[in-house]
């Protein structure tokens, strides 16, 4: 890896920090496709999971007043019980179905979610836990946590302002799940550059990006932060559809 190849890292990583601010989400879908492309599947959303993890810690403290913990607590022990399947798939089942899979579903289920949100469907208690499940279990195998928890958001009509808030320790109940399964059950490839280069980059970009985001997010209202949102996950399930199918070809 060069060094330009490391800065052009840095700026995703900033850039996501940046999203990650402003609308609750988009760490995963702005660095996760560069990082994988440029250190490989399982380093790349590692590396990821350890950037949304010290965006998350800044986040959730700038948020703080506005998060249910009522509705973290459930999110957040289930999303634990969802890495646990997610790591041994990302250690038995072939990267580029497991991205055709998951990136078709979620794309199809968004899509659907346009229409569904004009009527009123009765929502069963144990759907949150059930969103925090599978939230865990996409985070530890694509790094993409956002879209399922935008579905629910849109099935119950969570206002974006909790919502965006409730996302933040949550994402990082998930990224701290995800990367203790992956250093137990996960060989990762060598380090380029060196550890103490490569992730001093990655954590600097990062403190960069979110003082960027603090400072943006005082312009942007909820309504825009809640499409833009929505525009996040529908990308970040497209990019992993995508990644999946150019995985294949390539395999």
């Amino acid at each position: 890896m060069t060094s330009l190849t490391l800065l052009c890292l840095a700026v995703t990583l900033g850039f996501g920090a940046i999203s990650q601010r402003v609308c609750g989400m988009g760490m995963g879908l702005v660095a996760v496709p560069f990082f994988v492309l440029a250190t490989g599947p399982v380093l790349g959303v590692f590396t990821v999971n350890l950037a949304a993890t010290v965006t998350g810690l800044a986040v959730c403290y700038s948020l703080r007043n506005d998060i249910l913990w009522d509705r973290w607590r459930t999110i957040a022990w289930w999303s634990i019980v969802g890495t646990l399947p997610g790591v041994l798939i990302v250690a038995w089942l072939p990267s580029a179905l497991l991205q055709i899979v998951i990136g078709s579903f979620l794309v199809l289920a968004l899509i659907t979610s346009v229409w569904l949100v004009r009527y009123r469907f009765p929502i069963p208690r144990q759907a949150l836990g059930a969103t925090g499940f599978v939230g865990g279990l996409l985070n530890c195998t694509v790094g993409q946590a956002a879209p399922a928890m935008v579905l629910y958001q849109r099935a119950t009509r969570w206002d974006q302002r909790t919502f965006q808030a409730t996302l933040q320790p949550s994402f990082l109940v998930m990224n701290i799940a995800s990367l203790v399964a992956k250093g137990v059950g996960v060989d990762l490839p060598p380090i380029p550059m060196g550890a103490l280069v490569f992730f001093a980059t990655v954590t600097g970009a990062t403190c960069l990006g979110i003082v960027a985001g603090e400072i943006l997010a005082r312009h942007v209202s909820s309504e825009l932060a809640r499409k833009f949102a929505f525009a996040v996950a529908l990308a970040g399930a497209a990019a992993t559809l995508f990644r999946g199918i150019l995985a294949a070809m390539q395999g």
